[in-house]
Order: structure tokens, then sequence, then C-alpha cells
């Protein structure tokens, strides 16, 4: 238990008198990928460098309202984490004094963000690091004859042979070594798959194939792999989630002709959900609305097949047409039922407040996936003390189902404290002037105690001495000063969203609602002149006088 304070910053939002529906769970995901340092580690070797990057990475995801991470740990035959079986990622993380996984996996939970360890499994290499295969205890050395070459448009990659029982064998056992060493979420397959139809498996169909047609046998192999993973890991762990992220088509169907899943790299990904061997799957659906290879239609198709199983839909910001469309997008994810979305890749949404994921959000839960149901946290207590609330509890006797506490005002979720924390310090940088707050433990697949903690009603003083000094007039917003600390008021005929900024540089943004509402501005604002503030939705500009 901890007994120092944390200081949290919420955005706790505005005083309105009925408060909008919030989606309380959606999956809010985003790949960080290791590979060719495309998101992380920087270029830089220095170990504390590479670290503060990831911490930032991490803490633009929490302020944006983001909750889960899959985060790259195998890649080209090389891994970033610690392991007895295949070597370490030597060439992004040189110094070695510190395992990336474990980091990750800590840094994460500190922020409520789920961590799913992200691994391609069949491509073992492309690109033009080579002396990654100069390893001797790369696979390409260690067995050759597992690993096959595939040429494509000039460019060369290497690939393992599914067809051989101990290739699937040896993937099993490197995966289930995550599972057993490492506190993460989930496992997260990518390249689950053949490279395509003209792959050289000369050798071992001619052992394994049985007369079986080589285009459903190799789907077989992908098939009884995963099969036999999900049993493993469940063993080990059975609240772990298995997910997959196949290509977007699955099969062509009317209106729309692509690369298919299935026929042209034998990934059936839908036996995977229709048989209950993989818990989600995020298919890269990399297109834009109404173009000739449609979102909507492929994002239907997969919509429409889920098995009783969660899908979240993959979407591809790299793209420009489709970075203009996120926000339809995820409205579309919403609409159509869709088990939440993920972004590739980091750096391709970095730093951006998306206006729906303007409130936090659960992840999407698993029903399949239960254990003991948590007790909710009880005695919960305020008070106030340097323009800060100061919230404690008491902690269930048994914490061992509880992951999270979750703190709440009314239905929406405000903030995530883990499950050794009984105290925490909220900075009154709050613009709602009663909050009904309570608290409810959640475990480690985001199942809730049916039951939660006593409520108590928290009154901010500072923001009640400004309520009437709110002028009714929408036109005119108003600066005011109270202990140091800046406030904008200002009256709203209906639901917008704002961006306050200082000189043309943002200052903060903000979701406000009809009627009156108050804004606390960044407490390191010292001088409050040339203040803009920008309406999305309604396109107005308002330049507040002091």
């Amino acid at each position: 238990m901890r007994s120092s304070f944390l200081r949290i910053s919420l955005a706790l939002f505005l005083f309105i008198a009925c408060l909008d529906a919030q989606v309380l769970r959606e999956t809010r995901a985003v790949w960080i990928s290791t590979n060719f340092r495309l998101d992380w580690p920087p270029k830089s070797n220095d170990s504390q460098v590479q670290k503060n990057a990831l911490i930032k990475i991490l803490d633009d995801l929490k302020r944006n309202n983001f909750n889960t991470v899959y985060f790259q740990v195998r890649s080209n035959g090389t891994l970033l984490y610690n392991s007895e079986i295949e070597p370490f990622a030597i060439h992004l993380v040189p110094q070695r004094d510190f395992d990336p996984l474990q980091f990750a996996i800590e840094e994460s939970h500190k922020r409520g963000l789920e961590i799913h360890a992200w691994v391609n499994v069949v491509r073992l290499f492309s690109g033009s690091e080579t002396s990654i295969l100069r390893n001797p205890n790369h696979l390409k050395n260690k067995f050759p004859y597992w690993v096959k070459e595939f040429v494509e448009n000039g460019s060369v990659s290497y690939w393992l042979d599914m067809g051989y029982p101990e290739v699937r064998n040896y993937l099993t056992d490197l995966f289930n070594e995550i599972i057993q060493k490492y506190n993460v979420d989930g496992l997260h397959l990518d390249f689950i798959r053949y490279p395509g139809r003209n792959f050289n498996d000369s050798e071992s169909y001619p052992l394994y194939g049985s007369g079986i047609d080589k285009d459903d046998w190799r789907r077989m192999n992908i098939n009884s792999f995963i099969s036999d993973l999900y049993n493993s890991i469940k063993k080990i762990n059975p609240l772990i989630k298995l997910g997959a992220a196949p290509i977007g088509i699955y099969q062509n169907i009317s209106g729309l002709r692509g690369f298919e899943g299935y026929n042209d790299v034998y990934q059936d990904s839908r036996y995977w959900l229709k048989t209950g061997i993989i818990d989600y799957i995020v298919p890269q659906i990399y297109w834009s609305f109404g173009g000739s290879v449609p979102f909507e239609k492929i994002a239907d198709d997969w919509l429409k097949n889920k098995y009783g199983r969660q899908v979240i839909l993959g979407l591809a910001p790299y793209k420009p047409d489709v970075k203009l469309q996120l926000n339809k997008m995820i409205q579309y994810s919403r609409d159509n039922n869709a088990d939440g979305v993920s972004f590739f890749r980091y750096e391709n949404i970095a730093n951006t407040s998306f206006p729906l994921f303007n409130e936090k959000a659960l992840p999407v839960e698993y029903p399949w996936i239960k254990q003991a149901e948590p007790t909710a946290p009880q005695n919960l207590a305020y008070n106030f003390v340097d323009n800060s609330i100061h919230l404690s509890w008491r902690n269930p006797a048994n914490t061992t189902s509880i992951f999270y506490y979750g703190l709440y005002n009314e239905n929406n979720l405000l903030e995530l404290f883990e499950n050794n924390v009984s105290s925490v310090r909220l900075r009154s940088s709050s613009n709602k002037f009663v909050m009904d707050l309570y608290l409810r433990s959640i475990d480690k697949a985001w199942n809730e105690s049916k039951e939660r903690s006593n409520i108590i009603t928290v009154r901010n003083p500072i923001l009640n001495s400004f309520y009437s000094m709110i002028i009714d007039d929408e036109a005119n917003p108003v600066l005011l000063k109270l202990n140091n600390q800046f406030y904008i008021s200002l009256i709203s005929s209906k639901e917008d969203q704002i961006v306050i900024s200082q000189n043309d540089s943002k200052i903060t943004e903000h979701k406000i609602h009809k009627g009156k509402n108050i804004i606390s501005l960044n407490d390191r604002l010292k001088n409050p002149s040339n203040l803009t503030i920008n309406f999305t939705n309604s396109g107005k500009s308002i330049r507040l006088s002091n």
C-alpha cells in the first residue's frame, strides 16, 4: 500500500444540467512498431533516452484517452525481451541494461493502458539490416531447413515453413515463454500467414501433406498452430487474450476485389473466430470510404461474421485519404457494433486528439474470460487541501482478482488507479461544480465489480465562487482569475469543441456543453494576453480581452 499521495491531473469536464451518454466500453488501440525503429526506440543508443522516449509515447496515449497498446517485441527473428530461446535485438537496444518489454509493461499499467506483446510470427526477416542474419543463433543459421527465401517485386525476405510440426512447436514454446515470464495482457499475432501462393514448401508438403489439397493443408498448418497456442497459453494464464491482425480482405465479395487472406496467403481467420481459438482480431482495413476498395464494405463483412468474438477495426492513418476520415471511421465502428479501433501506427497519430475520444473508456469486455468477481473498495472519503481534492478509501482484504480501481463521476470514468493505491490527490483544475464520485474494482480482463463504493458528493469551492460571475452572453466569454489561476467562463447554446490558443499556439482543448461552462487554463499560463477561442463545429472564433 502506498502511503504517499499520487498527484493525478484529471480532465474532469464541464458543468451541465444533463450529461451526454459516454461510451463506456471501446477498445482504442495503437500499434507501437519497433521494427526498423519506426516508432521506438529512437536512434540514440542511450538507455535513458530510449526509456524517456517510450514514456513520452505512453503519456501521449493516456492524455488522448487511448486504452490499449500493441507493443512489437519480435521482428526479423530477434526479440525485445530476455529469452532463453531467441537472440535479443541488440541492433535496437545495444546497451542491453534494461528489458524493453518489462519496462513497457510497468509504464503502461501505471497509466491504465492494456499492453499486448506484438509478435511477427512467420516472417523471419525483411529489410536491409542484414547484420542480424550473421548471428549464429538466428533461426536462419540455427535451423536452415525451416527457413525459405521468398522474392517479391525484387525484394528478398525469409519465412518459416509452417508445414513442419517442429516449427509450429518451436513457435508455441517461444510465445509461451512470454506468458510465463511477463505480466502482459495479451499476445498479438502478426504475419500469421504464408507470404504468397508460390511459397517453396516442396520439401515439407511431401512429408506431411498426406495427400490433402496443398491450399487446404497450408490453412490447416496455420489453424493448428493457433489452436495449440491458444490452448497452451490459456493453461498458463486463463486471463491472457490471444489476438491477431489478419490482412484486410478475407475473401472477395460482390463489389469488393483485392488480395485475399483466405486464398492468397492461406489465412482462414474466420475459422479462428468460429471455433473460438482466438479472442479478438484486428483486420487491417487500410482503405478509405467510397474508394475502389471501400472501407465500409470490408468492415461490414468482418462485423457480420464475428461469431461471438471481438472484432476491432484496424485503420491506416499513414494514408492521407484515410487520415481525413478517421473520426468518421470511429463513428462507423460505434454505429455498426465493432469492438473498437486500432491505428497503424503510433507516429501517424502522435499528439492527436480525437473528439470522439474526449472522455475515457474501458476496453471491451471478453465475456468468456472470467475469474472471481472483484470486491469493491469501501469508505471513500475526501477533503480539500491547497486547492486539491484528496481522496482516500479502504481496499478489500483480498485484492487477488483486482487489477485497477476505476474512479467514476456518475457513470463517467475519470481515472484508473493500480490495485496497490488507496489514496490520491486530484488537482482542482476540474471544471465541474459538483461531482458524485465512487469507485469500482476492475480485474485484469476488465470485468468490474457489481457493487461500488459509497458515493461522495464533492463540491468544488473554487468553481462555486465563479458561478454567480458567469454573464449570460453567448457572444462574450469572460476571463477570470482566482488564486493566480486563470479561467474562462462562457455560455453556449449547443455542444461544441473548442481550442484555446495564445499567439497561435494551442494551450488546451475542451468539449463544451449547452449552458454554462468554466474552463481552467494551464496553471503555467502567467500572462493571459492574446487568447483566442476557436469553435470546431460552428467555425466561430473569438478573441478574448482581459
